[in-house]
Formats: C-alpha cells, structure tokens, sequence
C-alpha cells in the first residue's frame, strides 16, 4: 500500500523524490503570504475549488474527476450543501410554466 500511496503523489521534489508533507505546506503558506491571504489550510482551497464548480456549473462528474473520487455518489455526499441562494439559483434557471 505505501508503494501505491508514493506513486499517486502529484508533486514532485524532483523526478524521484515526492516532496514531503513539511515542504508542500511551506510552499503553500509562500503561496498565500505572496498572494496576501489570510492562511488555510489547503484542503479548505480544494474543498472551496470544487464546490464553486459544482455551483457554477452543475457538473458532479467533473467535480468527481477534479476530486479523485472513484464515484460520483462520494462527491455528492461530500459536496451536496445547497443553501437558499443555490435554489433560488436554480429556480431562477427553469422556464416558467406556460411561458
């Protein structure tokens, strides 16, 4: 399982080494100090990131695929918090009966 683990890493030190936990959060903590945000955690930014896109767009699939979840039905239980703005949203989008 640690075999597999390493080889899903998506950055890299270099072409052999995954960069460890300490340096991906120093680089990410740059990143925010360059930007002028307040620090997050970085799971908060990709729990933000997907769901703007549900919302934008209202594609799970691809919000399934950006996440890395092996099923949609994970990513709708996890992404699924509607508010009354998304509804209002929604509503706004489908054609009046009759109209």
């Amino acid at each position: 399982m640690a075999g597999l683990r390493h080889r899903r890493r998506v950055i890299w030190e270099d072409r052999t080494k995954p960069l460890s936990r300490t340096a991906l959060y120093m680089w990410w903590c740059r990143r925010l100090d360059e930007a002028g945000l307040e620090h997050r955690r970085m799971h908060d930014a990709r729990h933000t990131g997907i769901t703007r896109l549900l919302r934008q767009t209202g594609n799970l699939k691809l919000a399934q695929m950006l996440a890395g979840h092996a099923s949609s039905a994970t990513t709708a239980n996890i992404y699924s918090h509607l508010d009354i703005h998304d509804l209002r949203a929604a509503m706004r989008e489908i054609p009046a009966i009759g109209g």
